[in-house]
């Protein structure tokens, strides 16, 4: 029973880790990069420097629990 929870919670865990990783790259595909193409370049510069470092912590940090969660699912 409690083996069958713990693997219950690892998927979920492992499941909103992957959606989480995968949004952000559709985000950045989809979304932010044909946003910033047409602004004017200084503005882009700025914009993407501001932005870049957050985005990639957090996808950093969602691509690491994809793995420790599928890892630990086994």
């Amino acid at each position: 029973m409690v083996s069958t929870l713990v693997s219950a919670i690892l998927a979920w865990l492992h499941i909103l880790s992957a959606i989480g990783w995968m949004g952000s790259a559709m985000f950045l595909a989809m979304v932010l990069g044909p946003s910033t193409r047409e602004l004017p370049p200084p503005s882009r510069r700025d914009l993407v420097l501001r932005l870049f470092p957050r985005f990639i912590r957090y996808v950093t940090i969602f691509a690491t629990l994809t793995l420790v969660f599928g890892v630990l699912l086994g």
